[in-house]
């Protein structure tokens, strides 16, 4: 007897998923929101938020918010950190023997 195939985690499933958590998170993009896991989805995002929630697992949803919510905090820290370092001249040949 062959075993119920879970279709959510076929490629093609997967491949819907990947589209739509990217649609959605463009939108977010553009609104011009920050992004976190905690905040609702900006009123102009809501249908590419539910198609989102739709297409993926709600375990899958959690785990991509919360992979984009790290990484808009990554990028967020590291241009604080590059624009530190432009101001103070860290870290360019500034006044280094030729």
């Amino acid at each position: 007897m062959a075993a119920a195939v879970d279709t959510s985690v076929l490629k093609t499933a997967r491949e819907k998923c990947w589209q739509a958590r990217d649609a959605y998170f463009k939108c977010v993009e553009e609104q011009g929101v920050t992004f976190t896991a905690e905040t609702p989805p900006p009123p102009a995002c809501k249908a590419a938020r539910a198609a989102y929630e739709a297409a993926c697992k709600a375990s899958w949803v959690r785990h991509f918010d919360v992979l984009q919510d790290k990484r808009l905090r990554y990028l967020q820290t590291l241009r604080s950190n590059i624009a530190k370092q432009t101001q103070t001249g860290a870290g360019s040949q500034q006044g280094k023997a030729a």
